[in-house]
């Protein structure tokens, strides 16, 4: 019975730890409503350039600039979208 209970215990923490982790990644019940967009710069700007400064393009900028660069970063235009709100945000 000692042994059931022990085995019970491994799994179960085991396969808490991995939803724990998966939700932790995934951004999980993540309240920040720009956290998307930081992604997306993570994934596939950030390869090769370093994060925009505040201010380093004027907003209407960013969506020509992004477009030009969506298919060398892989960019859906659904992302060109969000990434361009968000940069002309900040």
């Amino acid at each position: 019975m000692a042994m059931k209970r022990t085995c019970f215990l491994y799994i179960f923490s085991a396969a808490f730890a991995a939803c724990m982790g998966l939700a932790f990644m995934t951004g999980c019940g993540s309240n920040d409503p720009n956290a998307e967009a930081k992604k997306i710069l993570e994934d596939r700007c950030q390869m090769c350039h370093d994060l925009p400064q505040k201010n380093m393009k004027a907003p209407e900028e960013w969506k020509p600039f992004l477009e030009g660069h969506a298919a060398r970063a892989e960019l859906t235009q659904e992302q060109v979208e969000t990434l361009a709100k968000y940069l002309a945000a900040r």
